[in-house]
């Protein structure tokens, strides 16, 4: 059967379901590819924060230490 043989309300209605799924489609791409985005951000962001805080934990622990602090001891 020809899509131009078919009732104009017919022809919307299919009209209108492909619209609504390549719609979600664009909708589901655009979302995937967003939280992934916000995925590595928040990774990379995180690794930083631990980096910043072993430094710290590192320079407490040399700072508070009894030993003589030389640096051939520091490898």
């Amino acid at each position: 059967m020809s899509l131009s043989k078919l009732s104009l309300g017919t022809r919307i209605f299919i009209s209108m379901t492909v619209l609504v799924i390549l719609a979600s489609i664009l909708i589901a791409t655009v979302t995937i590819f967003q939280y992934k985005e916000e995925s590595e951000d928040y990774h990379r962001d995180r690794l930083e924060r631990k980096e910043e805080r072993i430094k710290v934990a590192m320079d407490n622990v040399i700072r508070s230490t009894t030993y003589p602090v030389l640096e051939e001891n520091i490898v």
